[in-house]
């Protein structure tokens, strides 16, 4: 914990007005001493502040004490490690004020939490059953990921860090989170620390437009569990970096790729990165893998990733002896069950083994208990169909002969796939009976749902699905069956499509568990059919591909997996097997060698080229370039030799990324700076509102970062007196503010692209 008193640990104590008031002949790193007010019933009163570290001498107490007088209104703060409390009262009399520097922060933000965290703790519930959680590098099987990760979080290892759960979809990231969030709850008064949590259930409906918005994301997770808390962003900040908070952000991927999102990954994790950085911070976040690797590659310093395994034999069998305690017979049969599944996995027509499977997965060794108890017996599993399809099918069929249902188990299972593909643009989807019953259920039959397996209700009339990644898993299950069938044009298909156009969602990840190579050339033909306008639906099966690359075994290379994704979209592999045609592509193209490959009437939106490499050889003929466009970790030296024709269109800004990437411009100079004011001032102008001030950081993020003259309009900024350097609380580097009085110009180019007044003078300077 820290020990230095300070003005914004005062401001979390309620105070304002602060002053630091400079006592002579005393050494500046023997104490601190602060003159603050606060209101006291209708009055404001002013209390003063005398601070002694740990590093004071009882001889500089004493010299303090010479000088200050030992009244009602002064405190006297040292910290725990500093000048014991007999020894203070000795020297400054024996009434004098005195706290625990560490006692007073932690009392004051005990008050201001307590209801959130009675919510949180009453508001998470434990797991029926919990197995222990191991990392990829777990050396035995008492290893426990959810126990290392508890443990940085209450601060026995060294504070400064982001700590990054990452697994596959379904494996129980989420589990994880909550069980620690739970179990902090619970010992915040023994651990002495506040902590707070961001699922993506309490955010997956809010309309989330920029970076900036984050701090809402935290306010309205913290509003689930306590209405009445509030707390500034700078003191919350504070908070977190002094050690007192702590913070769980379970869903990263997520709310970077939500539909209504504007949020960058790299920008999310630089603003959680300059948390952490040179203080006490402790944050922990949870993603996906395919998404982590595809958005981040590297691993950024202080950052730790936690690579979480999915289910092995030893957890599932510990699961179902948790789930059957005293059923010897049940317990063997779950057992012959799994094992059951797992061979079947191993099939060749399943990617990655059985480990990467759905039978590891939690949500499946849960379905198996569940199936047990209700009686079920073996399953069936034959060649024919996804082995998912068939294990729903059989836990169907078992909830028929146990509750006499009407609906056959086909007619279930292809009427929940109707429910996902009708709910498809909602998070967490509920139904109405109505809705079931016009997807093929029987109506006498829903009065008997209230313990289906795959089906939750309340109340008889509203129903969802049981689990979290249900629905994800029968949307893949509908795509899947498009994919391998001949192209016919059909608006829902096109809209799923577009959904995860940018290959970030979770679709695609359960799709790569139902395809595999053998189904490469299927899905070829599948691109070559679409008409020329479906420019979403090619850019999800580019991802698609992509995907697959990543878990064949036939792929080792950044060449064969590049070769292995366009393989399957070029038209003519004989006579031009480099030539890539009428391709649309949104999102991250990672780790591809793009050497030798002549790109044709391509459009590229909103397209990061990340690890990538190239060569002279590379071409880029009647293109399109639009939306954000990013060059990251690769080698300009390559790139610059590549040959983009004059025929390519480069949409504002692209073509600033372009100049830098190549060393010249495709275009007039005047026009690249007008560009690049915009994205400079567009930082002061969000959503047609004037910001004030950013942080220095936020200065060199997004396109203007990588834009040739982001440094040039910064120093030319602030000679013009447009910005000037700023001190922002919470911040260790400061920030830039906007001249107030140039208002009227900044509005007048953002509503109109005027260029006057100081605007005009910087634009002019960077243009003679």
């Amino acid at each position: 914990m820290p020990s230095t008193l300070s003005e914004k640990d005062l401001e979390l104590l309620g105070y304002s007005e602060i002053t630091e008031v400079p006592l002579e002949d005393l050494p500046s790193e023997a104490w601190k001493f602060y003159e603050a007010t606060t209101i006291a019933g209708v009055s404001k009163v002013t209390h003063k502040f005398a601070y002694l570290p740990s590093t004071a001498t009882i001889q500089q107490a004493r010299w303090l004490a010479k000088r200050v007088t030992a009244d009602s209104d002064l405190y006297l703060v040292t910290p725990k490690s500093g000048i014991d409390s007999k020894t203070i009262h000795k020297v400054f009399g024996g009434d004098v004020n005195h706290s625990i520097f560490e006692d007073l922060i932690w009392e004051r933000l005990d008050f201001l939490f307590s209801d959130y965290l009675a919510g949180l703790s009453d508001g998470i519930s434990r797991e029926r059953v919990y197995v222990q959680q191991r990392s990829e590098t777990a050396t035995n099987a008492d290893d426990r990921l959810d126990r290392d990760v508890y443990n940085f979080l209450r601060g026995v290892s060294p504070g400064g860090k982001l700590h990054v759960i990452s697994a596959s979809a379904g494996v129980g990231k989420t589990t994880l989170a909550r069980r620690v969030i739970k179990e902090l709850a619970e010992t915040y008064k023994r651990n002495k620390i506040i902590p707070t949590y961001v699922e993506a259930s309490h955010w997956s409906k809010l309309q989330i437009d920029t970076i900036d918005d984050l701090w809402s994301v935290i306010q309205n997770s913290i509003g689930v569990f306590s209405r009445g808390l509030f707390i500034r962003e700078d003191l919350f900040e504070h908070a977190l970096r002094q050690g007192y908070i702590v913070f769980i952000f379970d869903g990263f991927d997520e709310l970077c790729t939500q539909r209504h999102s504007r949020f960058v990954a790299r920008d999310m994790l630089n603003q959680l990165l300059g948390l952490v950085e040179e203080n006490n911070a402790r944050i922990i976040i949870t993603t996906r893998t395919l998404f982590w690797d595809s958005e981040i590659g590297e691993t950024p310093l202080n950052t730790t990733i936690h690579l979480l395994r999915p289910f092995e034999s030893t957890q599932a069998k510990d699961y179902f002896k948790k789930f059957f305690p005293n059923q010897q017979a049940e317990y063997s049969r779950a057992i012959s069950i799994y094992r059951r599944l797992v061979q079947q996995s191993l099939r060749p027509r399943e990617q990655g083994g059985g480990r990467a499977q759905f039978a590891n997965l939690p949500i499946c060794v849960g379905l198996i208990a569940q199936f047990v108890s209700d009686g079920g017996q073996l399953l069936d599993i034959t060649e024919d169909g996804t082995l998912i399809e068939q294990f729903l099918l059989q836990i169907l069929e078992r909830e028929c002969a146990r509750q006499g249902l009407k609906t056959l188990a086909k007619i279930q299972l292809e009427a929940l796939i109707d429910i996902a593909v009708y709910c498809a643009q909602e998070d967490r989807p509920d139904v109405e009976s109505e809705l079931l019953v016009a997807s093929g259920f029987n109506e006498t039959d829903i009065l008997r749902l209230g313990s289906h397996p795959l089906i939750n209700t309340k109340d008889g009339a509203s129903f969802s699905f049981a689990y979290e990644f249900l629905q994800s898993y029968l949307l893949a299950i509908y795509l899947y069956r498009v994919l391998l069938s001949p192209y016919r044009e059909n608006p829902t298909v096109s809209c799923l499509f577009a959904r995860e156009a940018n290959g970030k969602g979770f679709i695609i990840e359960h799709l790569v568990e139902l395809l595999g190579d053998r189904d490469v050339p299927t899905i070829g033909t599948y691109f070559h059919e679409l008409p020329r306008a479906s420019a979403l639906t090619k850019s999800f099966i580019f991802h698609i591909l992509k995907a697959l690359a990543e878990t064949s075994t036939t792929t080792t290379s950044a060449k064969e997996r590049t070769n292995y994704v366009f393989s399957a979209l070029i038209a003519d592999k004989i006579i031009e097997p480099r030539k890539i045609s009428n391709l649309y592509i949104t999102g991250t193209i990672d780790r591809f060698n793009l050497s030798g490959y002549n790109f044709i009437g391509c459009t590229f939106h909103d397209v990061n080229f990340l690890n990538c490499s190239a060569n002279e050889e590379t071409r880029f003929s009647a293109c399109k370039f639009s939306g954000d466009l990013e060059f990251l970790d690769c080698r300009g030296s390559e790139w610059a030799n590549i040959i983009l024709d004059q025929d390519c269109i480069l949409e504002p800004p692209t073509h600033l990324v372009w100049e830098g990437i190549l060393g010249s411009s495709n275009g007039s100079k005047k026009d690249h700076v007008r560009d690049a004011l915009l994205l400079a001032l567009n930082k002061f102008w969000q959503h047609g509102r004037f910001k004030g001030s950013i942080r220095q950081e936020d200065w060199h993020k997004g396109t203007l970062g990588h834009s040739i003259y982001c440094e040039k309009l910064l120093r030319e900024m602030l000679r013009q007196h447009l910005l000037s350097e700023v001190k922002i609380p919470g911040t260790a580097k400061g920030g830039y503010a906007f001249n107030r009085d140039a208002l009227s110009d900044l509005q007048s180019f953002m509503d109109n692209r005027m260029v006057v007044g100081g605007i005009k003078r910087v634009f002019d300077a960077l243009t003679e």
